[in-house]
């Protein structure tokens, strides 16, 4: 989920927060002590980035603490990320593609913290999504 730093990448291209808004939102994830915790599971956040292959077929599901530690990084980071994102921007199909985006990122999220997924379908989810919403926001951007 969800989605970070190269989806803020597409969203300044395409009129979205400011790259020092996304810089902050990215630095603050990275920093914070659950991304310090997760970073060998989550997927990498730094721009053009995807989950590695090892990511992507991690047959381990989250631990109880790994599910205390994603549900914290979401609740403290990501979705003030999105906000920002989402209020910085007022292009109606950019919006649509976005909304749709973390809908879809929410449900892989939830499905790794109900314990329904491994992390490395989570992984491989992430890397599906980030492409599709990529090349969505790159065809309205022209």
């Amino acid at each position: 989920m969800k989605i970070l730093m190269s989806l803020f990448a597409l969203l300044i291209l395409a009129g979205g927060p400011s790259v020092a808004t996304a810089d902050d939102c990215v630095q603050r994830m990275l920093s914070s002590r659950e991304y310090q915790a997760l970073k060998a599971k989550l997927p990498p956040l730094e721009p053009g980035t995807l989950p590695s292959l090892a990511q992507q077929t991690d047959p381990s599901k989250a631990t109880a603490e790994e599910v205390r530690l994603v549900r914290s990084f979401h609740e403290k980071y990501v979705t003030p990320c999105r906000l920002e994102g989402l209020r910085s921007n007022n292009d109606p199909a950019v919006l649509a593609v976005l909304t749709e985006s973390f809908a879809k990122s929410d449900a892989s999220w939830l499905a790794l913290v109900e314990g329904k997924i491994t992390w490395g379908q989570y992984n491989k989810d992430v890397h599906a999504l980030r492409t599709e919403t990529r090349m969505r926001l790159l065809a309205i951007s022209r």
